[in-house]
């Protein structure tokens, strides 16, 4: 975040074995920090994996972990770990020797926010709809952006460029940034119809270049995307205004997808 950029301590595997965890510096600052608050905290195997899964959760940022930290007196760190994927909000702390702006990851977001243009807050706001990553063309056809928006974004550590030529949100940033759209009703509502839209014209496609002509880089761009596809189908689970012909037709263009993976009862 641009005036609060502090390299990232080196963050565990998805799932280390746990005699390796505390060799990350991320857990490392963690346990370090937490030793110093709560001296009574056993590092088992159990609290190793849920730390080095908080550790990977903040992206190893050392403010999120300090704040992190700060909530072992209330939850044990399963608990926080499962508060903080679903509440930004919660990473809080009443801790006077920190910053003002930096006692809680919304004031953290706030701070960062107020440091945009108005085309980077909105690309940003658009660009939270997406899960598990997007293209450049995803984010031009579903949230306008341009290449100058996301440079800057990218520069403000508000999105990060992945594989494939793919950029990508933290889960913290895509929580406060999906606020932002929610509170632009007509604005969340064109970024879901596109969103959808897009990803169901790359299903359908996909179906037929893998169906008919046997291009396996389709299947790959499903694969890639599938949490995508999963979004738009959600949301018209949970009644967010996505057509019920888009979904069956989302669904249909999925099928193929979905048994050779292995997906059918996710399917069903």
């Amino acid at each position: 975040l641009e005036g609060l950029t502090v390299p990232p301590a080196d963050l565990p595997v998805p799932w280390p074995a746990h005699q390796f965890i505390a060799q990350y510096t991320s857990v490392q600052l963690f346990v370090e920090r937490a030793t110093h608050t709560q001296p009574h905290l056993v590092f088992d195997a159990s609290t190793l994996t849920s730390l080095a899964q908080i550790c990977r959760f903040v992206n190893g940022s050392p403010w999120a972990i300090e704040l992190a930290v700060a909530l072992l007196d209330q939850q044990s760190p399963s608990a926080i770990l499962a508060a903080i994927q679903q509440n930004y909000r919660t990473l809080t702390t009443e801790l006077v020797d920190l910053p003002t702006r930096q006692r809680s990851a919304e004031a953290v977001f706030q701070a960062s926010w107020q440091l945009l243009t108005p085309q980077e807050a909105q690309t940003l706001a658009r660009c939270a709809i997406f899960q598990g990553g997007f293209t450049f063309s995803a984010a031009q056809a579903v949230a306008d952006a341009t290449p100058a928006a996301i440079a800057e974004l990218m520069h403000k550590s508000l999105l990060h460029a992945s594989s494939n030529e793919r950029y990508a949100m933290h889960d913290l940033v895509r929580q406060f940034a999906g606020e932002q759209l929610t509170q632009q009703a007509d604005l969340a509502r064109q970024s879901r119809d596109r969103h959808a839209a897009y990803y169901l014209a790359l299903a359908q496609r996909a179906h037929i270049e893998f169906s008919t002509n046997h291009n396996p880089a389709w299947f790959t761009r499903v694969q890639t995307d599938h949490d995508n596809c999963r979004a738009v189908l959600q949301r018209f689970v949970d009644g967010q205004a996505i057509a019920a012909t888009t979904a069956f037709h989302l669904v249909d263009a999925l099928s193929a997808f979905w048994h050779q993976v292995g997906y059918l009862t996710e399917g069903v």
